[in-house]
């Protein structure tokens, strides 16, 4: 049997490790990605970068300078745009 890449809420809960009510407080809070438009369905692979991302293995440039704004590491958006030229340049 073929595995479905669209999940539901409540696999997509299990597939997390997580409970349905914490997957839709993460989904509300951007936390994880939203249901692909106009479905209840959620992609794996989305969900698998998402949790990347959280985890720091696939921390993308722009989600990096992100966080240093929110941490108060860079001083506003130049500082986040300096950390994200940072991060291209080791990419590269």
């Amino acid at each position: 049997m073929i595995e479905p890449r669209l999940i539901g809420r409540k696999e997509a809960a299990a597939y997390c490790g997580i409970g349905e009510s914490t997957f839709s407080l993460w989904v509300a809070n951007h936390k994880m990605p939203p249901a692909i438009a106009g479905t209840r369905k959620w992609d794996k692979r989305a969900i698998d970068a998402r949790l990347d991302e959280i985890s720091g293995i696939g921390v993308s440039p722009k989600t990096q300078a992100r966080q240093i704004c929110r941490s108060g590491g860079a001083k506003g958006m130049r500082g986040a745009k300096l950390a994200a030229d940072r991060v291209k340049f080791v990419i590269l």
